[in-house]
């Protein structure tokens, strides 16, 4: 009974806290709307762009390149490098997810064909998720030990 409980919570925070970051973003938007000042509007879309980060790569990305835009036409040569760095830190991490993605794949792909029959997808996720966030080194190990532990003698 405590685990659906558990579930419903933990959405619900989730929506809460979605919900607060875009009203949050929908202010700063009306903001920057009626604001005439180009260093205050680059300002607004940085915040913008930190907010939209924490949830949303896409909108982050969308008001990184407004305020490259902007700094272009405003000739404002402090601003403009610190929306491309900012556009250039989203693609990183975008890219280190899809080497995370692709490492856990194929750990799972060398956990299948070794286990054969015995693999549990299941088990499999709980054994790389148990330790929380860790290098890839790491994870690997642990997998690996995984296998020979499991593995059929």
């Amino acid at each position: 009974m405590l685990k659906p409980v558990i579930v419903f919570i933990t959405l619900f925070l989730s929506a809460a806290f979605c919900f607060s970051q875009n009203k949050a973003l929908d202010s700063l938007s009306q903001l920057l709307e009626k604001e005439k000042n180009n260093p205050i509007k680059l300002q607004l879309l940085n915040e913008m762009v930190d907010l939209a980060f924490q949830f949303d790569m896409k909108l982050a990305k969308t008001y990184a390149k407004q305020g490259v835009l902007l700094a272009i036409q405003t000739n404002d040569n402090v601003w403009q490098p610190q929306f491309y760095e900012m556009q250039g830190r989203m693609h990183a991490n975008l890219l280190e997810l899809d080497c995370v993605c692709i490492a856990i794949q194929e750990l799972r792909e060398k956990a299948k064909q070794e286990l054969g029959t015995k693999f549990d997808l299941r088990e499999f996720h709980n054994v790389a998720l148990k330790n929380g966030s860790m290098p890839l080194d790491i994870l690997e190990t642990v997998v690996l030990r995984y296998i020979t532990d499991t593995k059929p003698s």
